[in-house]
């Protein structure tokens, strides 16, 4: 089962919320953050946090971002 099988479209119900996606490796997470929920959140004016605890996801987080074609990203080093 995928993230945004679960979710559908829930997500927007979530103004003025922090959501934390607590799912198993491999269940579609970050392209669901970035693909789905970022596009939205961006369209409506809002931001999107990402915390990355490794160096590989933080990459791949960069490397889809360009994918996605999702803007406005701001690092911190």
């Amino acid at each position: 089962m995928w993230v945004s099988d679960i979710i559908g479209d829930d997500y927007k119900k979530w103004e003025g919320r922090k959501v934390l996606l607590g799912f198993g490796t491999g269940r579609g997470k970050t392209r669901f953050a970035l693909n789905i929920y970022s596009r939205y959140a961006l369209n409506q004016g809002r931001s999107v946090l990402f915390l990355c605890n490794r160096k590989t996801l933080k990459t791949q987080i960069k490397d889809n971002i360009k994918l996605y074609g999702v803007s406005m990203v701001l690092e911190y080093k």
